[in-house]
C-alpha cells in the first residue's frame, strides 16, 4: 500500500518542483502619443509603424497627442477598441515599467 501511494505522489512531486516562468523582459518603445484614453495612451510605435496602448504611464495625465516618448514597457495582452469610423480595432497592450539596474544588462 505505501508503494501505490509514493506512486501516486510522485507526479505531484515532480509538478511542484517545475521551474517558475521567466520574467517577463522589458521592451524599448519609441512612439508618438495618438491619443489618449482612458484606460491608457494610443501610441503609434516608431520601430515598426503599429499601434499599441501603454497603461501606467506617470504622466499620462500630462501627456497630449502628438507627444513623443520613449519608455520601457512589458507585454500585457491585447486592447479592443471602436475607432471614429466605427472599426473594431485590435492592438497589442503594453504595461510602462520604471527601468531598474538589471534592465540594462544583455
Amino acid at each position: 500500500m505505501k508503494k501505490f501511494l509514493a506512486f501516486l505522489l510522485l507526479p505531484l512531486a515532480l509538478f511542484a518542483a517545475a521551474p517558475e516562468a521567466p520574467p517577463i523582459k522589458p521592451i524599448e518603445l519609441w512612439g508618438t502619443v495618438a491619443q489618449v484614453l482612458p484606460e491608457g495612451l494610443l501610441v503609434q510605435a516608431k520601430t515598426n509603424s503599429m499601434q499599441c496602448l501603454v497603461t501606467g504611464h506617470p504622466d499620462q495625465a500630462a501627456l497630449v497627442d502628438n507627444a513623443e516618448i520613449l519608455i520601457w514597457a512589458t507585454e500585457a495582452g491585447r486592447y479592443q477598441y471602436t475607432d471614429t469610423a466605427g472599426v473594431t480595432r485590435t492592438v497589442q497592450k503594453y504595461q510602462f515599467k520604471e527601468k531598474s539596474k538589471n534592465d540594462y544588462r544583455r
